[in-house]
């Protein structure tokens, strides 16, 4: 992959999975293979959040000292 993704285009692409797997014009084992990718990127999505609040945090307290 290489590159990590924008948070945004992440969501963009998880929204876009659902989509194709709500409209059941696929058959259950792409279903589940969308569902198996969808779930690699929501764990990429709150790694990348838990950093995030990890940098707040430390921006919340050197603005307190």
């Amino acid at each position: 992959m290489g590159k990590e993704q924008k948070l945004e285009d992440s969501i963009k692409e998880i929204e876009q999975i659902v989509e194709k797997i709500e409209n059941g014009d696929i058959s259950l084992e792409e279903s589940i293979n969308l569902y198996k990718e969808g779930v690699k990127i929501l764990e990429g999505c709150s790694k990348k959040l838990d950093k995030i609040e990890k940098e707040l945090i430390v921006i919340k307290d050197s603005d307190l000292e």
